[in-house]
């Protein structure tokens, strides 16, 4: 009876603690990080617009690709509300992780710009 009782309850936590997104929300996100200007002490450099597309799969690994440039991670799942689920990417060429929010209803993404860069908007793109 004991061990009945204590699957009942392990099995929950199991299903809760995983860190990764469900399936419907993995797959590609398409979208730019605006352009932006930056001061490097002596002038100031204006960047321009770039494209970006994130992907995200079921095995907790993350694509991404910004402009030409490519890098792969992993990403975790910090925390789910109801509204979105704040994700953290770690990327092997980069040091600073990456911030994202997943909004549920739309399914759009908002990656928090490492300083100087904005926020880049993306949506999720159909398969």
């Amino acid at each position: 009876m004991k061990f009945i009782l204590s699957i009942i309850f392990i099995i929950p936590f199991l299903s809760i603690s995983q860190n990764i997104l469900k399936k419907k929300y993995c797959g590609n996100y398409l979208g730019s990080i605006p352009a932006y200007k930056m001061e490097d002490g002596k002038m100031i450099v204006e960047v321009d617009s770039v494209s970006i597309q994130i992907e995200f799969l079921k095995d907790g690994t993350v694509n991404y690709t910004i402009g030409n440039t490519k890098d792969h991670g992993t990403y975790n799942v910090e925390f789910t509300t109801d509204s979105f689920i704040l994700i953290s990417a770690k990327l092997e060429n980069q040091k600073a992780d990456e911030k994202m929010k997943l909004y549920l209803k739309d399914k759009h993404l908002e990656r928090e710009g490492i300083y100087p860069q904005p926020e880049g908007r993306l949506v999720k793109l159909k398969e």
